[in-house]
């Protein structure tokens, strides 16, 4: 036992060696991750994400030691990450390593000098100093990991491993730099003398050696971490800067390569990487051997480790010899798919040259897991809350669901199982991205339905149900009775037999896949939709037209290739390229207008390509707009490409629909937006008419006369994330209510069942898509306001699944609590409105179109008596 006065003295040695000690640790560390974020890479990566300098220096200790760091991203996705997986130089390993070395070598020395004063052993002093120490780092990291930011990202370290590992690190260091630490002269020896430098030296050497152990600690934890490390082909957590430095290094290096071949290319200004390059370079060696030599373009290292042929098509109706490869790849990562991240490297004729690159890879991902703590049957019976009674299509599917791109910022990458469902009348059919990692349920939707010679015709005489039997078939095509089922019959045999015979391409998928038509569906209202999921053709009463006919069945084709995705530019060019072949079968069969519908059917004439303008389209780019609604403006959008088409078909007439369908089917690929659509129709008039020929040129001049170049930016809407959806994944909910996942899931529900059901929910949701550009901005600046929000969709929630008859349960009642909880929320939002730079127009809509609505009077109705009377409030606004 130590005497009480040895205690104190020691306890004395203790706080005079911790206590400055760290302090400049902490200044030491704020300084290290000044510099890390400085110098950007993997390394500032990491370093950007914690918040306040306390939290960011604690942070930067464990990771500095090697301990692994915890994140979690709003939704729940979550993981571990250490030092050694996100360096890109050997010079930021040695930083990591020295730093601690540094900091307990001068607790160490000041532990001897200390103990030297007040006659303590060094070695007792030593670990007693370094066991203080790592109490005092390891009570920080509770603090920490307790107030870790509640945002977007949230970092901390996991205090009894960051603790232990700081203990292993400080007692071989600090004994060691205790015990060499020079005194007056080694016990029993005169200072100066031989032996006392020999054995100074030789403590020295234990330092030495003692760093290099300690060094060495932080490793095995970042080798072992299956997963953490960055191998090739991973996003490189590069910032936009390095990305867009190293893309432009490899177009200058094709293009010096290659000096008489002019080098096209189309950047992402977010992702900092171009999307497509028009090029003729020798491809020496294999597609995947191109893409590693010049990995800058993709913004990845050594990218063929994370690319999976998907495939090879060659051209329909092109022979054999003048065909050229086209060669697709999947990105992934840890062997997971990146939804919609495709690359595709198009060859010559001879296969020798490349001639396009089509670039979809995402290298500023932030991918925090790829294993699953959901399973794909959990995930199924979640997705099936928002869609009850419906049939799943196909397996769920696990993919990482990257997040809109953010210039100067890495985006997060969800984890997700893809359930897709249909209903059973077809009218419905959805993708629902759930949380693979959190269990929080549905996280994204994309409906599958957009606005198919083997034929089978359905009608369900404008019922609900479908028929056990179809009308018409191949071997019974004579049926004489309602007409849209015989004008659906030869609308889908006009559009296959053009197909057949312009493309050699045998139905939508080039299989001689069956179309499968159902006429006279009572579950939609005045449209057409094609149905991936079910493979089929839907047609409300009265809307069959060739046009609109041959316009859906595109659809189809775009899927079985380029797979646009329906959303802002990619959206609009599915949407043109579903009007220029729709609009090609009609021409085909002798239409002589540019005219999408007719007088024929119940909405008319819907559309015009050759004067957009007519129906409140935009006809140039100058006229571009995004919209919240209509998947940014894919329907309006669609009218620049459309005016382009018509002028390069004035031009080249049925050439311009071998260019066009070869751009679609070869050259595009989901992301694509109008500039990658310049190169891909620019491209493929080089494959069939030559690089100097005037087609070629036709074409540029065409997009051109619309304002679009292969430079055109592709503006996305900042302020389209559902504001319901952001406020559900950050507010806190009262526990007695449904759940986040249980809200979401409700929403989605009452969005596609209640809206062609009710005049009143139709209503409302146009005017939420039109406003949510502004409510979006108001809910992230005030988080009171944005709980208020969360907390009125959890009350509302049960009303939505009464309203949708989910169960067939008792009804709840409209309250005054409702009715008011309602009303403070408008008015909240209207003093915040009021309250910004520029605000008034939500509070304008909120007065002259939100409360146009009689809502104040349903108290005391069930929901749907309540949404019968919302229903005839509106009446006259639709």
């Amino acid at each position: 036992m130590f005497s009480r006065s040895y205690a104190a003295r020691l306890s004395l040695v203790v706080l005079r060696a911790v206590a400055p000690v760290a302090a400049s640790s902490f200044l030491l560390l704020w300084a290290l991750l000044e510099a890390a974020q400085a110098a950007g890479g993997r390394v500032g990566a990491l370093a950007a994400l914690p918040g306040a300098s306390v939290q960011a220096a604690g942070v930067t200790l464990g990771a500095a030691l090697g301990a692994p760091v915890e994140w979690s991203l709003a939704g729940g996705a979550g993981g571990q990450v250490h030092l050694a997986s996100y360096v890109e130089r050997w010079p930021w390993l040695l930083v990591g390593a020295l730093l601690p070395v540094a900091v307990l070598t001068l607790l160490g020395r000041r532990a001897a000098a200390w103990a030297d004063r007040l006659s303590i052993s060094r070695h007792v002093a030593a670990a007693s100093s370094a066991s203080a120490f790592a109490a005092l780092a390891g009570g920080l990291w509770v603090l920490l990991a307790r107030s870790a930011s509640e945002g977007l990202v949230r970092v901390w370290t996991p205090p009894l491993a960051a603790t232990v590992v700081l203990l292993a690190w400080a007692l071989p260091v600090a004994l060691t730099a205790a015990l060499t630490r020079r005194s007056a002269a080694p016990a029993g020896l005169p200072a100066g003398t031989r032996a006392a430098r020999v054995r100074t030296a030789r403590r020295r050497r234990a330092v030495v050696a003692g760093t290099l152990f300690a060094s060495l600690l932080p490793l095995p934890a970042a080798v072992a971490a299956p997963g953490d490390p960055l191998p090739a082909g991973r996003p490189t957590g590069d910032d936009w800067k390095t990305r867009s430095d190293r893309s432009d290094r490899a177009l200058g290096r094709l293009r010096g390569e290659n000096p008489k071949s002019k080098v096209v290319s189309t950047r992402d200004t977010k992702r900092g990487t171009p999307t497509s390059v028009v090029l003729d370079a020798p491809v020496s060696g294999s597609a995947p051997q191109w893409l590693d030599r010049n990995a800058g373009l993709l913004g990845a290292n050594r990218p063929s480790a994370a690319l999976r042929a998907i495939r090879t098509e060659p051209q329909p109706g092109v022979s054999a010899a003048t065909a050229s490869r086209h060669q697709w790849y999947q990105q992934t990562v840890d062997g997971v798919p990146v939804r919609d991240a495709r690359v595709g490297v198009h060859l010559d004729p001879s296969g020798s040259r490349v001639r396009m690159l089509s670039n979809g890879f995402r290298p500023d991902l932030t991918v925090a897991s790829t294993r699953p703590g959901v399973t794909a049957k959990t995930a199924e019976a979640q997705a099936r809350a928002a869609l009850p009674g419906a049939t799943a299509t196909a397996a769920p599917t696990l993919m990482l669901y990257p997040g809109e791109p953010v210039k100067g910022r890495s985006v997060p990458a969800d984890l997700v199982w893809e359930v897709r469902l249909a209903n059973s009348s077809g009218s419905i059919a959805n993708s629902y991205f759930v949380d693979a990692v959190g269990g929080t349920g549905i996280l994204h939707v994309q409906s599958n339905i957009h606005d198919a010679l083997n034929r089978t015709v359905y009608d369900m005489a404008g019922s609900k149900t479908m028929p056990a039997q179809p009308m018409m078939t191949e071997s019974n095509p004579d049926y004489q009775g309602v007409e849209d089922a015989r004008r659906a019959w030869f609308a889908m045999g006009h559009t296959y037999t053009y197909y057949k015979e312009r493309f050699n391409r045998d139905s939508y998928d080039g299989q001689g896949a069956p179309l499968k038509i159902i006429v006279r569906n009572g579950n939609i209202n005045k449209n057409a939709y094609w149905s991936p999921d079910r493979k089929e053709m839907l047609f409300a009463e009265d809307m069959v037209d060739l046009s609109v006919s041959a316009h859906e069945l595109t659809h189809a084709v775009d899927s079985a290739s380029a797979n646009l995705v329906y959303q802002y530019q990619s959206g609009a060019l599915n949407e043109s390229f579903s009007d220029i072949f729709g609009k090609s079968v009609d021409r085909w069969q002798g239409g002589n207008n540019w005219e999408i519908g007719s007088s024929e059917i119940a909405t008319g004439v819907i559309r015009d390509m050759a004067n957009p303008g007519k129906f409140g389209q935009p006809a140039h780019m100058r006229d571009f707009e995004v919209k919240c609604g209509d998947a940014g403006g894919v329907h309006h959008n669609s009218g620049i490409p459309n005016r382009a088409y018509v002028t390069a078909y004035e031009k080249l007439g049925v050439k311009a629909e071998y260019i066009f369908y070869e751009a679609l089917t070869n050259y595009l690929f989901p992301t694509a937006t109008f500039a990658d659509a310049v190169n891909a129709t620019q491209a493929a008039a080089w494959d069939r008419y030559g690089k100097e020929s005037p087609e070629a040129a036709a074409v540029i001049e065409a997009w051109n006369s619309v304002g679009v170049t292969s430079e055109t930016d592709d503006p996305r809407g900042a302020n389209c994330v559902c504001s319901a959806g952001s406020s559900l994944r950050t507010a806190k909910l009262s526990a007695d209510g449904p759940q986040a996942a249980q809200i979401r899931a409700a929403l989605y529900l009452a969005q596609d069942l209640l809206p062609e059901a009710s005049p009143a929910v139709r209503y409302y949701v146009d005017l939420y898509n039109q406003d949510n550009g502004l409510i979006q901005p108001l809910m992230a600046e005030h988080p009171a306001l944005n709980g208020e929000f969360a907390m009125v969709l959890q009350t509302l929630t049960p009303l939505l699944l009464d309203a949708a008859n989910v169960d067939g349960a008792p009804q709840a009642t409209v309250t005054a609590e409702h009715i008011a909880a309602v009303d403070r929320l408008m008015d909240n939002v209207i003093v915040a409105d009021q309250g910004r730079p520029g605000g008034g127009a939500l509070t304008h809509s909120i007065a002259t179109q939100w409360r146009a609505s009689d809502y104040r009077s349903i108290g005391g109705l069930s929901a749907d008596d309540a949404m019968a009377a919302m229903d005839a409030s509106v009446k006259d606004r639709l």
